[in-house]
């Protein structure tokens, strides 16, 4: 996994990454063996789809 770089919270279930909007589409919350985490689905206003994880609520994303 990679770290993505340049992402800001705009309001509510809104990502700006390098620019562009994501709307956060679905989430799935996960414990494994102690360590907690998340799962984003965002998608843009073209219909493009990605894949989040973050491990520190929100802080960082990484992306396989």
């Amino acid at each position: 996994m990679t770290q993505v770089k340049d992402v800001k919270w705009d309001t509510d279930g809104i990502l700006i990454i390098e620019g562009v909007l994501w709307a956060v589409v679905k989430t799935f919350n996960f414990d494994h063996e102690g360590r907690e985490g998340d799962v984003l689905t965002l998608m843009n206003f073209s219909g493009d789809t990605r894949e989040l994880h973050t491990y520190d609520e929100g802080e960082t994303f990484l992306e396989e």
